[in-house]
């Protein structure tokens, strides 16, 4: 009802009201004759006239006044309430079951726009930039929020009570820890003075968890969009000048960018490459473990993290489960051990276990072979020296199992961070090559299939080792503190907690001045309650810097020291005894004068490098066996630690420097193809004698794009053009893909290409390229196998390839099935024996594909049952015996939404697609010993 006429007068009736319905015109009046007494219920004579018995097709809106308004924004706003979600509570208080949509329930898109306006209205400036200005000259902010930066765009922050709590922490804590990571979708971009937008913003934080105490508590913030190591650095060092203790102890993940900031920030060292090579001299005792020497700060990767980029190496995804457990667990040992000897006798075991195809006994000798000895060593030492450690690793596998969004472009981004340190040489990556290299001297034919055989793994484990000291404990004697694995949970809860209950009731990402309003009164309530807790101790002085003991912390008693080789099991053993040699000559440069079991560190002092004082930055560490031992198949532990210098190796530091965490960068599926990052195995099957340019994989040209495409002349046929070749076009493009990507696949085609037309023609893409033969042999293959209806027109024929793959399936691939199933009947008589050819495998499933592997190992069997042959009047009782047998190529399976009634409603060609995300889609199939690998997907929607 529109109402447009209300009063109330001292006349004859002391209350008028006169309405109408827009819709259907209806009168309505409404009188009150007297006036009521006061506190008294009012009695009003209404009228309703006109047709309101009809239905009202159209719905009107009541415009939003006043407390509708109010409310509606005190729940929107205020709470957090989804305006859907207002609406429904709405409907259920004023609606019953077949009303009509009131006209006081305001509309979603009504709600969105007072929710703009009032949020609009609730900022300091249009400019978010100008707002954070403000903001930051405000009694509730001052002080609190740092330094903001433009160009690029950061803001570091911090609050009076957090500086407060981090020092009190430190009077009762002797080595106090930091906890550093990042996370993102929680600010939304903007632009910066209404031009340019900002890259995506991060949150870093500081977190120091308190083992006595036990909580957690956040020392300082900042938010930003570059992530280089000197963005970092400045902020950590900007923390640590409000007269802060800086942390003895910092974990982090295993990014370069945050790793090379700390070290620069809390250490005395430069770079993050000093650190490393001032670790490698203190474990060699080069170097005397004084204050002096030591890192001011002992700087470790979370465990976690490390072990989930572990789980990730592509080597691994093609092993069985248990192969990879055990590897993963061997990694594990690695982690936790605190001697660089138990480290080197793992990772011996692991070289000689991954290099060696073969295992069991000698095929000369009889006796076992050293892969063998190394590999039940191995899994004694991953079944009986890791019970500790048990409940941690199982929680990070399954961690690494559960996909969170808010970290997957971070994780993926790892390697690439770490690419910085591949262009300089590691100490301890030339200390693993000398491992490896000694490895190969106990490679031994057996007669047995080793199944832990992959050499493809070495290089990423050498790799992984450039990083020894920062994701391992072999430190921990050094600096005589440190728990046994680093962990950055407490900042992992610190970000959940800030996602899921200080920010529950606004959406994500939101505006950079809504989230500094509220993360910093959280921050300011948390510290005041962990701060309660504390008593100031009197010593200010508890968290210096102390000296070590004289006596390193004994390195704990380790399973591993079993992993040495046979031969020198009675011989000798591994001993840390470390001593210095240095050469002061050229002549002494070229001697192997090494002695058994020692650690030593020769340095070449020429005269152009004696008046340097600092370490430099081309000094590489590398290993090296006297040669009476390199001939012998012993397991020594003659390490040199060498110091030699590289011309190349001179912009070491500005690669690190110039490190970058890319949070917005593509991920490495994602990166072009013909970037030379990339391999591209297309290159061994072209001719590169040839001028001719070839793209990389090229794609056909669909028969439907006529203007592009001239006729073809085809014998006994005409000209002709051929319309929709999409099918085809898929099919060919995907096995175009295997056959380049992997070389056992493309020598198992190579086999039939005299027999296959099909196949033929995909060798010939691949290695030739597409030319104007191309495009005909692909009409007559499908003229020969698929058989299209030819339409004549005036001059030229109109070829229709309407198909589906499942056509193509069966028409192109009868060299090369997916499986074959023979049958024998016991009868010898009985003429029921015959192979069966079957082009693809379909699998019905109404959800998801986690059971495709199941399915097709059951598909793969040995069934038996009677014959039922009927041979004219006689029937076979015998029994009949079915195998199946999958093929060593490839496997083609159809994906079908199935249910229950569908068989009378639709054929296997029109059924109805699953829906399901790529990934979702398993990547390796294993089926009767033999792994197939994904390599392409083809959907077809009308």
């Amino acid at each position: 009802l529109s109402f447009r006429r209300a009063k109330v007068s001292s006349g004859s009736n002391y209350v008028s009201i006169v309405g109408r319905c827009t819709i259907c015109n209806s009168c309505f009046k409404g009188i009150v004759s007297e006036k009521p007494p006061e506190n008294a219920r009012v009695l009003m004579e209404c009228k309703y006239v006109g047709n309101y018995n009809e239905i009202h097709t159209t719905i009107k809106k009541r415009r939003m006044i006043g407390p509708t308004i109010d409310k509606a924004l005190l729940r929107v706003v205020d709470e957090g309430i989804a305006c859907e979600s207002f609406r429904e509570n709405e409907a259920l208080r004023l609606m019953k079951t077949g009303d009509l949509e009131p006209a006081i329930l305001p509309t979603g898109n009504a709600l969105r726009i007072q929710k703009s306006k009032q949020l609009k209205a609730n900022r300091r400036n249009d400019d978010s930039l100008t707002a954070l200005y403000m903001m930051k000259t405000e009694d509730d902010f001052k002080g609190v929020i740092r330094d903001i930066g433009c160009d690029p765009f950061f803001v570091h922050y911090h609050t009076h009570e957090q500086i407060h709590l981090y020092r009190n922490y430190c009077n009762n804590e002797r080595k106090p820890k930091l906890i550093i990571d990042a996370t993102g979708s929680l600010i939304k971009q903007f632009k910066k003075f209404g031009l340019e937008k900002t890259n995506r913003i991060y949150l870093y934080e500081a977190v120091v968890y308190d083992e006595e105490a036990g909580h957690s508590f956040t020392t300082t913030n900042m938010l930003t969009e570059r992530h280089t190591n000197s963005s970092i650095c400045n902020w950590l060092v900007q923390w640590a000048a409000c007269d802060v203790p800086k942390p003895k102890q910092t974990v982090c993940d295993n990014s370069l960018a945050l790793l090379s900031a700390i070290t620069q920030s809390f250490t005395q060292f430069s770079s993050l490459q000093d650190y490393i090579r001032m670790c490698a001299d203190l474990l060699s005792n080069q170097t005397d473990p004084d204050p002096h020497w030591v890192p001011k700060c002992y700087i470790r990767i979370d465990v976690a993290h490390f072990l989930k980029i572990a789980c990730k190496w592509v080597p691994l995804k093609s092993t069985p489960r248990r192969v990879r457990e055990i590897i993963l667990r061997a990694v594990g040992l690695m982690i936790k051990s605190q001697s660089l000897t138990d480290i080197r006798a793992m990772l011996l075991t692991l070289f000689i276990v991954i290099t060696n195809e073969t295992d069991g006994v000698n095929i000369n000798t009889g006796l076992e072979t050293p892969c063998e000895q190394h590999k039940n060593r191995l899994l004694n030492a991953t079944s009986t020296g890791f019970q500790d450690f048990q409940d941690t690793f199982k929680d990070i596998l399954a961690s690494n199992e559960v996909v969170d969004h808010a970290r997957i472009m971070l994780e993926e981004e790892y390697e690439r961070q770490n690419e910085g340190l591949n262009n300089f040489e590691n100490p301890f990556q030339a200390w693993a090559n000398s491992v490896y290299n000694e490895s190969k001297n106990l490679i031994e034919e057996g007669t047995g299939i080793n199944p832990f055989y992959c050499p493809s793994l070495v290089p990423i484990l050498i790799r992984s080792l450039k990083l020894l000291p920062l994701w391992s404990g072999v430190m921990i004697p050094i600096f005589g503190f440190g728990e046994e694995v680093a962990s950055s949970a407490a900042v992992e809860s610190s970000f959940r907690k800030l996602k899921t209950l200080t920010l529950k009731n606004i959406t994500l990402p939101t505006s950079v001045e809504i989230f500094l309003e509220n993360h910093i009164v959280s921050l300011k309530g948390t510290s005041l309650i962990r701060g309660s807790t504390y008593l100031v101790n009197e010593n200010p002085n508890l968290c210096e810097h102390s000296d070590l003991p004289n006596t390193q912390l004994d390195s704990t008693n380790s399973y591993l020291t079993q992993l040495q080789s046979p031969e020198h099991q009675n011989e000798n053993t591994y001993d840390d005894n470390i001593s210095l040699t240095q050469s002061n000559s050229p002549e002494h440069q070229n001697e192997n004068t090494y002695d058994d079991n020692i650690i030593s560190l020769t340095q070449s002092n020429s005269p152009e490098h004696q008046n340097k004082n600092t370490y430099d930055d081309n000094i590489s560490l590398t290993l090296s066996n006297s040669p009476e031992h390199q001939n012998q198949n012993t397991d020594d532990d003659n390490i040199s630690l060498t110091l030699s210098n590289f011309p190349e190796q001179q912009n070491n530091l500005d690669e690190e420097s110039l490190a970058c965490e890319s949070w917005n960068r593509k991920t490495k599926k994602q990166r072009k193809g013909n970037s030379y990052l990339v391999p591209n195995p297309h290159l061994r099957h072209l001719n590169l004698n040839s001028t001719r340019n070839i793209k990389s994989l090229p794609l056909l040209k669909n028969g439907s794009r006529a203007e592009e495409l001239k006729s073809i002349t085809v014998k006994d046929v005409g000209k002709i053009v051929l319309t929709n070749t999409c099918a085809f076009d898929t099919v060919a493009s995907i096995f175009a893909v295997a056959y380049c990507d992997s070389l056992l696949y493309s020598n198992e085609i190579d086999t039939i290409l005299d027999s296959s037309d099909f196949f033929s023609f995909i060798s010939k893409m691949v290695k030739c390229g597409i030319t104007a033969s191309t495009y005909l042999e692909r009409a007559n293959i499908i003229l020969k196998q698929l058989h299209p209806d030819i339409r004549q027109l005036s001059t030229i024929n109109l070829v229709v390839c309407d198909s589906t793959a499942s056509n193509i399936f069966q028409g192109m691939l009868g060299e090369l099935p997916s499986v074959e199933e023979l049958v024998t009947c016991s009868n010898k008589m009985c003429k029921n024996n015959k192979k069966i050819s079957v082009m693809y495998l379909t699998y019905n499933t109404t959800e998801d594909l986690s059971g495709l592997e199941n399915y097709v190992l059951s598909r793969v069997n040995t069934e038996s049952s009677i014959c039922g042959y009927k041979d004219g009047n006689n029937l076979c009782q015998e029994l009949k015996t079915r195998t199946t047998t999958a093929s060593n190529a490839h496997l083609i399976i159809e994906i079908i939404k199935w249910a229950e009634d569908d068989d009378i409603d639709y054929s296997t060609e029109a059924i109805p697609h699953i829906k399901i995300q790529l990934n979702s889609i398993p990547d390796i199939i294993v089926c009767s010993g033999k792994t197939f690998e994904l390599r392409g997907v083809g959907c077809y929607r009308s």
